[in-house]
């Protein structure tokens, strides 16, 4: 296991538990180098942008995972709350990030300022994949990964977990190519470790596989 994340999107945390959360995973990665990746139900309802993801980012953690991207407007909104000027217009503050302010003066680094950001978006509608070529130039200058997810994408496409339904292989394929294309890294989620081993066969460059629960369960 090469990263660890705090999986926000399917539960109602508030910011004091996400942020013990990222205080323990910041530990483990001097260890292990591990990366958090947070994503929220929320973020989806207010259309991928609010304070709510900058806090997350000043709390310390190295990523977000942002659930439901639909179109450029919300990687255009995204980029304004996540990243520091000329970018975006994020503001600056003597957070846990910066260690109290201890460290704030990396940020007079306009160049790599930006580098404490890491944003991976989630493509789990037919409306991602009809504005697939949009969002991937919108995003081009600041997102760093972009992650399918099979279950809700099915959903929308009205053949819930038909893994493996020629209509969602091609159109996972399809956004494979374009982001490949696009010279963006592409993760997606796997059910096991088999459907895993079959997605990087297929060039993806990351997968979730499952989540602990359910992996601890298919023990017992």
């Amino acid at each position: 296991i090469r990263r660890g994340g705090v999986a926000a999107a399917h539960h109602r945390h508030g910011l004091a538990p996400i942020k013990g959360a990222v205080a323990g995973g910041t530990v483990v990665d001097t260890l292990a180098r591990q990366r958090l990746l947070i994503g929220n139900a929320e973020d989806a309802g207010r259309g991928a942008g609010g304070d709510d993801h900058i806090t997350r980012l000043d709390i310390g953690a190295d990523a977000l995972l942002i659930p439901q991207i639909r179109t450029a407007d919300d990687i255009k909104r995204l980029r304004e709350y996540s990243q520091y000027p000329p970018i975006g217009r994020r503001g600056a503050g003597p957070s846990r990030l910066w260690e109290y302010g201890d460290t704030i003066g990396a940020l007079a680094d306009q160049q790599n300022r930006n580098y404490t950001t890491n944003i991976v978006v989630q493509l789990e509608t037919v409306s991602a994949v009809e504005n697939i070529d949009a969002i991937l130039k919108e995003a081009a200058d600041f997102v760093d990964m972009l992650f399918i997810g099979p279950g809700d994408l099915s959903m929308d496409m009205g053949i819930f977990g038909q893994n493996s339904n020629p209509k969602l292989v091609n159109t996972v394929m399809m956004m494979r190519e374009k982001t490949r294309a696009a010279g963006k890294r592409l993760g997606i989620f796997a059910a096991n470790f088999q459907a895993a081993q079959g997605w990087y066969e297929k060039g993806f460059d990351m997968t979730i596989i499952n989540s602990e629960l359910a992996l601890m369960g298919s023990i017992i």
